[in-house]
């Protein structure tokens, strides 16, 4: 039998309170202790009259260890490549190459993404790269003159179509100024702070095997409107605290 939308919450819930729990109480404390070793931290155990230096060793080898892990990433204009699957592939394949390369590089900063991401992987047990589908509203203003009234239908008829003015002569032509306003897509990605990603306990190599994985994040109330969320549906939510894990005390980029 389905089970039915309370049943679902209850469930979901319970998944997130399992990845939470298991973030919080097993790799936070992990986290913490590999950073203060990255950053040579005191380990609070120092004897007056003794040494005091801490080694760097841990920050050193993060950094001996980048060069190689990212060789594979930067030693060519290419992050990834679309192989064709029949020879009247190939040109498709090639464009979708160039235009994937150019959104991921060129807009989206990737490889200081990757070199952050492998960074956080090294120092924080976890390095995390969210890719998703971004649109925003966009508007272009348009002026026309001369125009008939069958054209000004056509030109200003759509539902993306707003008439500012417009004025008719004694010919029975129209001048006008319609305003459009569309939705732009594009790819967008981000490097997730270590800290803000949740996931099962039972998952270790392989991410699909969670029962849940996701990003906790604190937002304001006009993040979220502006985002796109209905303001009926986030007067719903009550108020969150701002606890998150203590990495963010000693995380250092």
């Amino acid at each position: 039998m389905p089970m039915d939308d309370t049943e679902l919450k209850s469930v979901v819930r319970y998944e997130i309170q399992r990845a939470e729990s298991y973030i919080q109480d097993d790799v936070a404390p992990a986290r913490q202790k590999a950073m203060k070793a990255y950053r040579s931290d005191k380990y609070g155990d120092e004897v007056e009259g003794r040494s005091q230096i801490v080694t760097s060793d841990v920050r050193d080898t993060v950094e001996a260890m980048l060069p190689d892990l990212l060789r594979p990433f930067f030693s060519s204009d290419e992050i990834g490549r679309y192989s064709p699957q029949k020879p009247e592939d190939d040109q498709f394949c090639d464009q979708a190459t160039d235009y994937i390369n150019h959104v991921f590089i060129n807009e989206n900063r990737g490889e200081q993404q990757i070199y952050i991401a492998y960074k956080d992987a090294l120092k924080e047990k976890t390095g995390i790269l969210k890719a998703s589908w971004e649109e925003k509203d966009k508007t272009e203003e348009a002026d026309f003159d001369g125009v008939s009234e069958d054209d000004l239908v056509d030109l200003a008829g759509g539902n993306d179509v707003e008439v500012l003015e417009y004025n008719q002569d004694e010919n029975g032509l129209y001048s006008f100024k319609i305003k459009r306003t569309w939705k732009d897509g594009k790819l967008a990605t981000d490097v997730l702070p270590p800290e803000e990603f949740i996931v099962s306990p039972e998952c270790r190599n392989d991410i699909d095997k969670a029962n849940c994985c996701g990003q906790k994040r604190t937002s304001t109330y006009s993040d979220l409107v502006a985002e796109g969320y209905p303001k009926d549906k986030l007067d719903e939510i009550p108020s969150g605290d701002n606890s998150t894990d203590d990495t963010d005390d000693v995380r250092h980029n």
